[in-house]
C-alpha cells in the first residue's frame, strides 16, 4: 500500500456540498491552501497618436490582407509575377493590386472589382450545381464534365433574367480512381480549342425546340434546347469529340412544339406582392461558352478546366 499514489478526500458540509481536499489519506498530512496571487499591471496606452491618420492606418492594416487574397486567387501566374498587362488574367491580377500609393477610390474600386465583379467574395458558390453526392447509376464514380454557357448581360431586357445553358456528359472510360491531372489538362486544351473561337466564346441560339440524343454506352444523355436542327446537331457532335465518340443520327429524338415563344406583350403576374411579367416560353435567345468544370466522384471542389472570360483559375489559359 506505500507504493500507491497518495488518495485525496475531499470533505464536505453538512448540505453535501463538496469542499477542496483537506488532507492525505496516505500520509495524513494536512492540505495547506494556497491563495492565488495577483499582480497588478500597467494597463496598455489607449490613447491615438497624434498623428494618427485613420485611413492611413486602415490602408496599412487592410492591404496586405487583401492582396494576400489576390495572389492566391491568381497563383497560377506562378511565384515570381511581376506586374503586367500582357495577358487577360495578368491585367486583372494588376488592377485588383491595392498599392501605397493609392487614394480611397482605387482602393474601393480595386476591392469591388476582386471582391464583387471577379466573385472572391463567393468563389465557391459558382462551382456547385446541386449536390455533390447526387452521384447515381450507372455512372457511378465516373467523371462529370459541365460546359456553361450565359446570356450577354446587354441583350438582357430590362428586368428580365439572363438565359443560361448547360451541356454535361460522363467520361464513361474513366473512374475516381483512374483520372488524373494530365487527362483534365488534355481534355481542357480539347475543350478550348472547339469552344474558344475568334477570342470569343463558341455562340449557340436556344430556342422552343428539343434535341435529345442518348448515348448512355459513351455518357451521354443531352437534351439540348434549340432553335435549328442543324445548329443543335453541330453542338452535340462538339461535344461528342471531346470523348472521340461517333455521332449516330438513331440516337437523336427531336420535339418540336406547336406553342409560339414569342409575345408581343409581356403579360403580368403577382409575385410577393409585385407586378412581375410572365417568363416567355423556351424564348429563342443567344448564349456563349462561358467556362467547363469537371466535376470528379470523392473530390471536394469541382476542377475548372478551362475559362473563355479568364477570370477563373483555369488548368488551361
Amino acid at each position: 500500500m506505500s507504493d500507491s499514489l497518495p488518495i485525496t478526500v475531499p470533505p464536505t458540509t453538512d448540505t453535501g456540498t463538496q469542499l477542496p481536499p483537506s488532507s492525505v489519506i496516505a500520509t495524513g498530512a494536512t492540505l495547506t491552501p494556497s491563495t492565488a496571487t495577483a499582480i497588478a499591471t500597467t494597463p496598455p496606452d489607449d490613447s491615438l497618436p497624434e498623428d494618427y491618420d485613420p485611413f492611413q492606418h486602415l490602408k496599412q492594416v487592410y492591404y496586405p490582407q487583401h492582396n494576400a487574397a489576390v495572389a492566391l486567387f491568381f497563383n497560377d501566374l506562378g511565384s515570381d509575377w511581376k506586374p503586367n498587362i500582357a495577358t487577360a488574367r495578368s491585367s486583372l491580377r494588376v488592377a485588383c493590386t491595392i498599392t501605397p500609393d493609392d487614394n480611397e477610390l482605387l482602393i474601393a474600386m480595386r476591392h469591388r472589382l476582386f471582391w464583387d465583379l471577379l466573385g472572391y467574395g463567393k468563389s465557391d458558390l459558382f462551382l456547385y450545381q446541386g449536390s455533390i453526392d447526387a452521384i447515381t447509376q450507372p455512372v457511378t464514380g465516373h467523371p462529370k464534365v459541365v460546359l456553361k454557357f450565359t446570356q450577354g448581360k446587354a441583350t438582357v431586357p430590362i428586368g428580365g433574367v439572363a438565359a443560361d445553358m448547360e451541356c454535361s456528359f460522363r467520361l464513361v472510360n474513366y473512374t475516381q480512381a483512374t483520372y488524373t491531372p494530365a487527362l483534365a489538362t488534355t481534355l481542357a486544351n480539347e475543350i478550348k480549342s472547339l469552344f474558344f473561337v475568334s477570342n470569343a466564346g463558341y455562340v449557340f441560339t436556344k430556342g422552343k425546340n428539343i434535341y435529345n440524343y442518348l448515348d448512355v454506352a459513351n455518357g451521354y444523355r443531352l437534351l439540348i434546347r434549340g432553335n435549328d436542327q442543324a445548329s443543335a446537331t453541330t453542338l452535340i457532335e462538339m461535344l461528342l469529340q471531346l470523348t472521340s465518340t461517333t455521332f449516330d443520327e438513331n440516337k437523336l429524338s427531336v420535339s418540336n412544339p406547336m406553342k409560339s415563344n414569342v409575345v408581343e406583350t409581356p403579360q403580368q403576374h403577382l409575385v410577393y406582392g409585385q407586378e412581375k411579367n410572365l417568363p416567355n416560353f423556351r424564348p429563342t435567345v443567344n448564349v456563349r461558352f462561358r467556362y467547363a468544370y469537371v466535376r470528379i466522384p470523392g473530390y471536394t471542389k469541382n476542377i475548372i478546366l478551362y475559362d473563355a472570360t479568364g477570370v477563373r483559375h483555369a488548368l488551361v489559359t
